[in-house]
């Protein structure tokens, strides 16, 4: 009999494969996503099924691994977002609608010859900085970089964020350099460890896609052209950084009697209780 331990994982790997198909699990999302859909349908968008209900082909229009992609459509949405969307993100922080949006502004440093602002939303009186996050967990330069945009444009008063997927709050909370301060409400806010730093407050990509959802179901003023890029960007954003199943793939594995091994693990990553919980949220907020 061979001394060697015996690999478990791969037991529970299969296990975990087989949980995927349970019956009342993706009967719950079969009727979620029909009441869903019904109320896109009574919505004053031009759709009239969720967005979740495409499943792209290799992540869709975007090169996903790019942060400067995430960050130019992100910054097309501000650019003629309707005031509802800009203040469900940003806290009510913004009232004006009147706003000029850059990206990748390139700063002024002693030390730093290379950094630039992902995201600038500039009104009047006040701006909003957007420093986007995919899969660089490079923090510690962030309240650097809202001090140069401070010192960069100091007519205005700046409210500073840090949008990231939910899933690297933990590298973000054990990063030595920084002070994550959890206890502040809604949203955690990275403290400056300098005098001369600023408070950035942390966003997730979910809060983004939450906010274009709950504009397209309500928002009547919206023009064709942003909810057309307003939707595709919620698809893109709920499987790609979310790692939630589409409509699609969760009716094969109901109807169908035999799903394939690829299937399986694509089900298996997807995060089906938070993913539930989330669009059960929305719809009944509405």
């Amino acid at each position: 009999m061979s001394n060697q331990w015996l690999d478990w994982s791969v037991v529970d790997d299969w296990w975990e494969l087989a949980s995927t198909r349970d019956v009342d699990t993706l009967a719950a999302f079969e009727s979620l996503f029909e009441e869903l859909n019904e109320q896109w349908l009574k919505s004053p968008s031009c759709f009239d099924r969720d967005p979740l209900c495409a499943a792209w082909r290799d992540d869709g229009p975007l090169r996903t691994t790019q942060e400067e992609n995430w960050s130019q459509w992100l910054a097309h949405l501000c650019h003629s977002a309707p005031a509802r969307f800009i203040a469900s993100v940003f806290d009510g922080q913004i009232t004006d609608t009147s706003a000029r949006v850059h990206c990748e502004v390139p700063l002024n440093s002693d030390a730093q010859h290379d950094r630039r602002a992902d995201v600038l939303i500039q009104y009047p009186d006040t701006g909003i900085s957007i420093e986007v996050k995919i899969n660089d967990d490079h923090y510690a330069k962030t309240p650097e970089t809202a001090r140069l945009i401070e010192r960069h444009d100091w007519s205005r008063t700046w409210h500073h964020y840090l949008l990231l997927p939910a899933s690297n709050h933990g590298q973000l909370q054990a990063n030595p350099h920084l002070k994550l301060d959890n206890n502040t409400g809604a949203h955690a806010i990275l403290r400056g460890t300098q005098s001369n730093e600023t408070d950035v407050t942390v966003l997730y990509w979910r809060d983004i896609s939450r906010a274009l959802r709950e504009t397209l179901l309500s928002d009547s003023s919206t023009t064709p052209h942003w909810q057309a890029t307003a939707y595709t960007f919620i698809t893109i954003i709920e499987t790609v950084l979310c790692g939630f199943a589409t409509e699609p793939l969760l009716t094969s594995h109901t109807n169908a009697e035999h799903v394939g091994f690829a299937d399986q693990l694509q089900l298996r990553n997807a995060s089906l209780t938070e993913q539930y919980d989330y669009l059960t949220t929305i719809h009944d907020d509405d």
